[in-house]
């Protein structure tokens, strides 16, 4: 059922990093009376300190803001957290935390592998909302390569900005994950004796110089925002519960595959991390024997900021080949900073645009929570076509040579890699080896 039918919902693709970061700049800026912040990783930065000063100043007018966090990257920024927290008007929840007493060293690692079964399970989920009005949802993190402006490494991502009652039900999401009885508020790894810190720490956030001016405003933004029925799709925290040591797929995942057994004309996927399930390359199979188009774009090895993933994928790319499925690798970019893919997306029929949090991997089908649009609008799904045709132009695309082994051309260079390309030996030996234990495609 369509959350929003006919012209109810207005949505903008945020493709470009600056112009993702101007359109959360100002919703926190236009925020009113309620601002719900979901993610699985916030970098204590220059983005995420921008982020957070903006909270802040919401935090000022009376704007009640919650923060809901992924644990597992937190080590690093809590000092920021709990500064953020001493706000009155600020309140910070980590969701399937690492009990207090196991977070440092060793122990935290300890703790991982006596209790991987529930940690390994992560909240991927990745929302802004903002009086239930206004809204961001997609595949980018808070921090500086999210955003284009880390000089050594940034992510080529997609979000969508989003207007009218899906806000709603994706705010309804939220509370979710807020209430459930994962989800512990940051309160509890406070040390009374360092209040105080916090809320020194607070006010230098407060003042911190430098006024960002967004070169979109979100009047700008939402003029250019398209009407388009579209459907909210989330997996529920109750999934955190079953401990069963093999997971059936969660609700993203099946709907996705509802979507894909109705495609007719031709599918065009991005994913970051693309570790395929033999039920999900047989379907692929049957969509390409069937005459339709099936075009697929993920990292390489020389643009994947994780080689576990990576090693994961070449048993996927090894099974897609063999059956004539066209695999596209992100090609390394001149000059710097160095590219890498962070988009989740997928378009069927140049009309149906799936997009979020979720990656085409194991992890998100089996383990992580996500969280999805699915739009039904052909000007939104040729956007997002266009962007992902212009990566593949400019990819590597795998193929087996006539000895059985790898090799990997370009459209645009006539040269032919008998290695994955641009990609140093240390990382081709580890991809190697991490790919001959089946494990590695959950991680």
């Amino acid at each position: 059922m369509d959350t929003c039918p006919e012209n109810a919902c207005r949505f903008l693709l945020l493709h470009e990093g600056s112009k993702a970061l101007d359109a959360r700049v100002g919703l926190i800026r236009g925020a009113t009376r309620q601002i719900k912040l979901q993610t699985y990783i916030w970098k204590e930065d220059g983005a995420g300190r921008l982020i957070a000063r903006e909270l802040i100043r919401a935090a000022d007018r009376g704007v009640q803001v919650q923060v809901l966090l992924d644990d597992f990257n937190t080590s690093n920024e809590l000092p920021l957290f709990r500064a953020l927290n001493a706000h009155p008007f600020i309140n910070i929840h980590l969701f399937n935390p690492i009990p207090k007493v196991w977070r440092q060293g060793v122990l935290r690692w300890l703790h991982l592998i006596w209790e991987m079964r529930r940690l390994n399970r992560r909240m991927h989920n990745k929302a802004l909302l903002v009086d239930n009005e206004r809204g961001i949802i997609g595949g980018r993190n808070l921090g500086d390569e999210y955003f284009d402006l880390d000089a050594k490494f940034n992510f080529l991502d997609l979000d969508l900005l989003c207007f009218g009652p899906v806000v709603a039900e994706l705010s309804t999401s939220f509370d979710l994950y807020w209430h459930h009885e994962y989800a512990k508020p940051i309160k509890r790894w406070f040390r009374a004796r360092r209040k105080r810190l916090y809320r020194r720490r607070l006010e230098r956030l407060r003042r911190e110089e430098g006024e960002y001016i967004p070169a979109s405003g979100l009047a700008e933004l939402q003029a250019a925002a398209v009407a388009a029925p579209a459907e909210v799709v989330c997996d529920t925290p109750s999934n955190f519960l079953n401990r069963a040591a093999i997971l059936p797929p969660k609700e993203v995942a099946r709907r996705l595959q509802q979507l894909l057994a109705g495609v007719r004309k031709s599918l065009t996927v991005e994913s970051a991390y693309l570790i395929l399930r033999e039920q999900e390359i047989s379907q692929l199979d049957q969509l390409q024997q069937g005459g339709i188009a099936v075009k697929l774009l993920t990292n390489s090895l020389a643009t994947n900021d994780v080689l576990a993933n990576h090693a994961g994928f070449r048993n996927t790319r090894r099974a897609l080949l063999a059956k004539g499925i066209a695999v596209h690798e992100l090609a390394v970019s001149g000059g710097r900073p160095k590219m890498g893919l962070h988009g989740k997306a997928l378009v069927i029929d140049h009309h149906t645009l799936f997009l979020g949090s979720y990656n085409l991997n194991e992890r998100s089908a089996l383990l992580n929570s996500e969280l999805a649009l699915i739009i039904h609008h052909p000007g939104l799904a040729h956007q997002v076509e266009e962007v992902i045709e212009n990566l593949i132009a400019a990819s590597w695309q795998p193929e087996f040579a006539k000895d059985g082994d790898m090799e990997w051309r370009r459209r645009d260079d006539d040269r032919v890699w008998k290695n994955e390309p641009e990609a140093g030996l240390r990382a081709r030996m580890v991809s190697r080896l991490l790919s001959w234990w089946s494990m590695s495609r959950y991680f």
